[in-house]
C-alpha cells in the first residue's frame, strides 16, 4: 500500500517473468502500453488487473496486448487513440471491466463480440478527443453481445432512444444502471428520452437506476414511466430531469412519480426544478424513503423553510448545506454563495453536533445545551 511515484517499468517486466506461475493479480500506476504488452506475455496465470495505460500517440505501429484466458477483472483507464484502444484484446472469460470512454464505439463493439460472461461494466469519463468517446452505437453493440450484464455505469456523448430500448431488450439481469450524458461536447440526436426510459424498465430487476441527461431530456411523461413501471428501483438518481425552463411544469411529473415507487430507499437530485411544495408532498407519501440529497435548493423567502419542515417526522433529520466561495482571487465584498443543497435521512441517534457552520440543521431542532 505504500505509493510509488516512480519506478522502472522494467522491474514490472521482470517481476512477471520471475513470478509468472503466481501472480494472479497486478495494479500499477501509469504504465507505458509497450511495458503492458511484455508483462502479459509473461504473466499467464493472471486474473485481475488494474491500472492506467498511457499509449505513445507518436507511436505509428498498433501492438496487441494479449490479455489472459484466466483474466476476470480488468481496470484499465486508457490514454490514447481508439485505434490503439483495439489492440487490447480482452479475453472471453472477463466479467468485470473498469475503464475510460477512451475505448470509443469500436472498442464496446470489440468487447461486446468476444465478453459474453461480462456482469460489471464502468466506463469513467477521462479527457479524451471526441472521437474516441462513447455514443448510442457502442452501447447498442455492448447490450446484442453481453446478456449477463449485471451492472452498466456509462459517460456517453450522444444517446438515443433506440439504445435505451435495446438495453431494456437484452439485458433482463440489469439491477444497477447509470447514464451520464456530457454536456460538453456536440448536440444529442434524439431528445427526449421518455420512451426509451419506459422501454428500459423492461429490465424488471433493475434496483438502482441513475439518470443525467440536459434540460428538456426527461419530461414529466419520462418521470411517470420511472414510476410506474420501476416497482422494484430502491435508489433513484436524477440529473436535469423534468421541463427545467419554469418550476411547477417539471411537478407533474415528480407528483407522478410518488404514486407509484413502494420500495424506493434512497432520491438523489441535482438540477431538476421541483417547487419546494411539490418535493414536501413527495417525501410524505413516500413512506419507504429514508435518504434524500437535492443538489441547489433554492430557498428564496421564509415560506421555503416552511416547506421544508413540513417533511418533518420523527428520526429524520434535515440539514441546509451551504456553499461559500473559497477563491482567494475573488474580489473584495459580499461571500457568493451558490444555492444551498437539502440533506434529509433517517437516524436513531439523533441530529449530529459535528456539523460545520456551512450546516444548518432544520429539524430536529439542535438541544440549546
Amino acid at each position: 500500500m505504500t505509493r510509488l511515484d516512480t519506478y522502472d517499468c522494467e522491474d514490472l517486466v521482470l517481476l512477471a517473468k520471475n513470478c509468472s506461475e503466481s501472480l494472479v493479480a497486478l495494479k500499477v500506476g501509469d504504465c507505458p502500453f509497450k511495458y503492458l504488452v511484455e508483462i502479459l506475455r509473461y504473466a499467464d496465470r493472471l486474473e485481475d488487473f488494474g491500472g492506467s495505460v498511457h499509449i505513445d500517440e507518436s507511436d505509428g505501429n498498433v501492438v496487441v496486448a494479449n490479455f489472459p484466458s484466466k483474466m476476470i477483472r480488468s481496470i484499465a483507464l486508457s490514454h490514447g487513440s481508439a485505434r490503439h484502444i483495439l489492440g487490447i484484446r480482452v479475453c472471453p472469460n472477463l466479467e468485470e471491466l473498469y475503464t475510460s470512454y477512451a475505448i470509443g464505439d469500436l472498442g464496446l463493439k470489440h468487447v461486446g463480440q468476444i465478453c459474453k460472461k461480462l456482469r460489471t461494466v464502468k466506463i469513467e469519463k477521462v479527457h479524451v478527443n471526441g472521437d474516441m468517446l462513447v455514443s448510442h452505437t457502442g452501447l447498442i453493440d455492448l447490450a446484442e453481445g453481453c446478456p449477463e450484464l449485471e451492472y452498466l455505469r456509462v459517460n456517453v456523448k450522444d444517446i438515443t432512444n433506440d439504445a435505451l430500448e435495446c438495453i431494456g431488450t437484452h439485458l433482463k439481469k440489469l439491477f444497477d444502471f447509470c447514464l451520464i450524458l456530457d454536456h460538453k461536447v456536440e448536440p444529442v440526436s434524439d431528445l427526449p428520452l421518455d420512451n426509451g426510459i419506459r422501454a428500459l424498465l423492461g429490465c424488471t430487476k433493475l434496483e438502482k437506476l441513475g439518470i443525467h441527461l440536459r434540460a428538456g431530456g426527461l419530461t414529466d411523461v419520462g418521470l411517470g414511466h420511472v414510476g410506474k413501471y420501476g416497482q422494484n428501483i430502491k435508489y433513484l438518481f436524477l440529473g436535469l430531469c423534468g421541463k427545467c425552463d419554469i418550476g411547477r411544469e417539471s411537478d407533474a411529473g415528480l407528483i407522478e412519480l410518488l404514486k407509484w415507487c413502494p420500495k424506493l430507499q434512497k432520491l438523489d437530485m441535482k438540477g431538476c426544478v421541483f417547487i419546494q411544495k411539490a418535493l414536501a408532498t413527495f417525501v410524505l407519501n413516500v413512506t419507504s424513503l429514508r435518504y434524500l440529497w437535492v443538489q441547489a435548493y433554492p430557498i428564496s423567502e421564509s415560506s421555503d423553510t416552511d416547506y421544508i419542515l413540513a417533511m418533518a417526522r420523527p428520526f429524520w433529520n434535515m440539514e441546509l448545506i451551504r456553499y461559500e466561495s473559497d477563491n482567494a482571487d475573488a474580489p473584495e465584498g459580499p461571500i457568493q454563495q451558490q444555492p444551498s443543497s437539502l440533506l434529509a435521512y433517517y437516524s436513531l441517534a439523533g441530529q449530529r453536533k459535528d456539523f460545520p457552520d456551512s450546516v444548518i440543521p432544520i429539524y430536529p431542532p439542535v438541544d440549546s445545551e
